[in-house]
């Protein structure tokens, strides 16, 4: 064999094992995102498989008698329980004014979580005539996922009713309507409704309802009236950047 015939079979050698490294090194790099990614999902699970007991537990302890007076001893930042039947939404509300997102990512016993809990916005009052609740749309179906599917009039006509009780008051609310919006950046116009936690005025009342009503996905052709007690549903929608979707209800008599 040649010299050179020689130098091309070292040569290709080489290359065939730089080729085999690369291959092992490309395999490690797969098998260790495939058991990152396989970590992060059974502990997603896991975690909200606990915080979902969490707040079944919670659920059941309010509905044995003892009522919400046991819940807001537990932690008084409760404000109410939300709750649309058939569907996954049956929580608490919490609200605190001086953080209003502290529960964004805080379970009901304050430790870290993805789910976070419903809360009330900070801004609203007993005499504001409306409460604003925000909730978060997790993948998993929980805590305000339920919301979009008032985007269908037929889901909205088996699910007209909201409870929203507050300790020892019980209230119905009855949806009006149901729309996408977004988080408006200062320059863009648009109806902020996350504005809106004060209907005390005739007015701005009026022009709340003229927004709600231009917005709106379907008519119920259930309108509200000026000094009726309104309740907002908010969580995150995909459809475009900072999306959101809110439902409206107003208390019923």
């Amino acid at each position: 064999m040649s010299s050179s015939a020689k130098r091309r079979g070292r040569k290709g050698k080489c290359e065939r094992r730089n080729w085999n490294k690369i291959l092992c090194l490309l395999l490690t790099a797969a098998v260790l995102i495939f058991c990152i990614s396989a970590y992060s999902m059974i502990s997603y699970f896991v975690k909200s498989n606990k915080e979902n007991r969490a707040f079944e537990e919670l659920a059941a302890e309010a509905a044995a008698g003892a009522g919400y007076t046991s819940l807001y001893e537990k932690n008084n930042d409760f404000f109410g329980w939300i709750t649309i039947a058939g569907t996954n939404i049956n929580y608490p509300v919490m609200y605190t004014p001086e953080d209003p997102e502290y529960y964004l990512s805080r379970d009901f016993d304050k430790s870290e979580s993805k789910s976070g809990v419903p809360f009330l916005d900070g801004n609203c009052t007993a005499d504001g005539g409306i409460y604003l609740i925000y909730g978060h749309n997790m993948k998993n179906g929980t805590m305000f996922a339920s919301l979009l599917s008032y985007e269908e009039k037929e889901f909205w006509e088996n699910h007209k009713t909201i409870t929203f009780d507050r300790m020892d008051e019980k209230n119905e609310y009855e949806v009006i309507a149901a729309f996408y919006s977004r988080v408006y950046t200062i320059d863009t116009g648009g109806f902020r409704y996350y504005r809106y936690t004060d209907l005390s005025d005739a007015d701005v009342f009026e022009e709340y309802m003229k927004n709600v009503k231009a917005l709106a996905l379907y008519d119920t052709e259930i309108r509200a009236e000026y000094g009726e007690e309104m309740l907002l549903l908010s969580t995150c929608s995909y459809h475009t950047k900072n999306g959101r979707f809110v439902v409206i209800a107003k208390r019923m008599k």
